[in-house]
Order: C-alpha cells, then sequence, then structure tokens
C-alpha cells in the first residue's frame, strides 16, 4: 500500500465497501479520526483500506438496517424500493399489513418503521395511538401531502413526540432523497423545513352536536330557512302561525349558541358541506 496519509474529519462520516471471496459486500464505517489515528505506517503495507482502519480501532460493522413498511405501496413505490437497493447495500425491507404486525416483527438492533401517508389516513389519530405501544420504534413518514404532513407533525408537537418521528419527501430531487434516507440509516432525524415553517389550520370544530340537539320541529324549520324560506313561507308549507315558527327559531338560535337566524343558516349549511366534503 506504501506510504499515505489520510485525514477523516471529526464531523465526516464516509463508507467503504469491501468485497471478498466469502462475503458479498461488507460496509464499514470510519467515524471520528485524528490525523494520527489515521497515519500509515510501514506494516500498512499488506493490509486493504478498510482492514486498515479495523485493524486501528476506528472502523465498525455496519449491520443491516431493516425499514419496516407499513402501507399499500402508493407511497413508497416499487421504484423507490428498487433505488433503495441499488444505493443500500445493507437496507432490508420488510412489508408490513399493519402496525400491529410490525410491532410484533422480530426486533433489530438498527431500523425503523416507514409509514406510507396512505397507512395514517383517514384516521392519523388512531394510527399515533397505536404507535404510542411501540415507544422505542423510530418513525419515519413518507409523504407526498405537505398539507396533511405539516398537520400530522404539528400533532406530533402536541404529544410531545417529535424526538423519534422523522418526515421523508417524496417529491423531492432523487439526490436530495436518497441523502435524506442516508441519515435516517445514520440514526439521525429529519425534518423538512416546509414542515416546521407551516402552520396548518387548527382543526374544525364540528357542529353537528349542537344541531342534533334541536328538536324535529327546530330542525324541520331551520332547513326550510337554509332554503331562502321566509317565516311566513314556512308558517304556510308546515300549516303552523308564524308566530310559532318565530318562537322556535327563537329557541334554536339560543340552542345553538348563535347570534341570530343568518349565522344558524351559515352554520346549517357549512356543517351539511363538510359531511359531504371532509
Amino acid at each position: 500500500m506504501g506510504n499515505f496519509l489520510a485525514f477523516v474529519s471529526m464531523i465526516c462520516c464516509t463508507e467503504l465497501a469491501q468485497e471478498s471471496s466469502s462475503e458479498s459486500v461488507t460496509l464499514w464505517r470510519i467515524s471520528a479520526f485524528s490525523r494520527a489515528s489515521v497515519r500509515a505506517s510501514k506494516d500498512a503495507g499488506d493490509l486493504s483500506i478498510s482492514e486498515y482502519f479495523r485493524a486501528s480501532g476506528g472502523i465498525d460493522a455496519v449491520c443491516t438496517f431493516q425499514i419496516k413498511v407499513v402501507g399499500q405501496g402508493l407511497t413508497f413505490t416499487s421504484s423507490y424500493r428498487a433505488i433503495v437497493e441499488a444505493e443500500f447495500a445493507e437496507i432490508a425491507i420488510v412489508d408490513c399489513g399493519s402496525l400491529a404486525e410490525a410491532a410484533a416483527a422480530e426486533p433489530v438492533q438498527r431500523g425503523l418503521c416507514l409509514l406510507e401517508e396512505e397507512a395514517l389516513w383517514p384516521e392519523p389519530d388512531k394510527a399515533l395511538t397505536e404507535l404510542d405501544k411501540w415507544p422505542d420504534q423510530r418513525v419515519a413518514v413518507a409523504y407526498t401531502d405537505a398539507r396533511r404532513a405539516a398537520a400530522l407533525f404539528a400533532e406530533v408537537q402536541r404529544r410531545h413526540d417529535v424526538g423519534r418521528f422523522s418526515f421523508l419527501p417524496m417529491d423531492v430531487r432523487l439526490d436530495c432523497w436518497v441523502a435524506i434516507l442516508r441519515l435516517l440509516t445514520l440514526g439521525h432525524g429529519y425534518i423538512p423545513a416546509e414542515l416546521v415553517m407551516s402552520r396548518p389550520a387548527p382543526r374544525k370544530q364540528t357542529f353537528a352536536p349542537r344541531l342534533s340537539s334541536l328538536t324535529p320541529r327546530e330542525s324541520e324549520i331551520l332547513h326550510l330557512a337554509s332554503e331562502g324560506k321566509q317565516n311566513k313561507v314556512i308558517a304556510f308549507d308546515l300549516g303552523v302561525s308564524e308566530h310559532t315558527v318565530k318562537l322556535h327559531m327563537h329557541h334554536l338560535i339560543q340552542k345553538l349558541g348563535v347570534r341570530n337566524r343568518t349565522e344558524a343558516v351559515g352554520r346549517y349549511l357549512q356543517t351539511a358541506n363538510d359531511s359531504v366534503h371532509p
């Protein structure tokens, strides 16, 4: 090998691949060396680079890294799997049909649970509650919908559980995506700036429970009012006096906690629209 001088920065992490006749590829990690620790000597002539660093005590074998994928393959598609296989020889991908199946799988020293966004919606709270039963598991959420991801990140913050969560955007440049995944395999977390800077809208307070407190007649009158009908017309349609309609309207406004007839109709229509387009 002759005399050589190498310097590896304390903040760098370089991976070397060594092929042998008995093993296909063994990945090694070099981290935190001083100049003196890697200075060549005349005795290093017969050693490969990987063997030299291992003999000097500065290199560790990287164990197989396992990614448990939970989802339907709509976000972490076969194309991304092919990239992982080509770029990360140390990663093993395990498909899990559910979070429960992933939690029941044999634990590994190095790994993470990759949640595809379709595995979280329409009930992200349910998934997060399930993950509470698995507190030591690192989690990465693969997403394409930044709005949903931002809402989930906000919920994770509210639960004070940010430490073990990472977010893997699937719509970034390929070299960036590979670099992010590399960070995750090295035990680091990653939160995209678009999620940190985002301020998702607060959850809508559903008005449905208040509407359900109305009597059948009050609900009927509110529905007719939402069609633009005046009290006189509503009274005619229902076969009651206009005074009775006004009395029902007064009661329903009080029950709904709104200021007037216009606000009551507006909240009624909004609730009806939310039920169709949640």
